[in-house]
């Protein structure tokens, strides 16, 4: 199950990522989303699975609908993030994972 963002503003290169569990239509589902520095959201994922897989998938998504390959992904400390940030954006982007910072979302 896929939504996205309208890309109605130019999305900024640095990203604060999270996944949360909610229930959309009767059934459990892991929320991924994006948002930039200023606070606009990025793209959202809806998935099944948490795992390094799932957000791959995520983050190749998000800088398709983008076009932004971000300098900066600042995460929670989710270990699925961190090797599916080496494996997309590889030594371009800097992950930071700190477990507070991420509260702006």
């Amino acid at each position: 199950m896929k939504l996205r963002a309208g890309r109605y503003k130019q999305n900024t290169d640095k990203w604060h990522v999270d996944a949360t569990y909610l229930r959309v239509e009767g059934r459990w589902c892991y929320f991924y989303r994006a948002i930039d520095k200023e606070g606009d959201l990025v793209d959202v994922y809806l998935s099944d699975r948490r795992d390094q897989a799932t957000a791959e998938e995520f983050f190749k998504q998000t800088a398709k609908t983008s076009g932004i390959y971000p300098e900066q992904i600042t995460t929670d400390k989710e270990a699925a993030l961190y090797p599916a940030i080496d494996s997309v954006f590889g030594d371009y982007t800097t992950h930071r994972d700190y477990k507070y910072m991420n509260n702006c979302l």
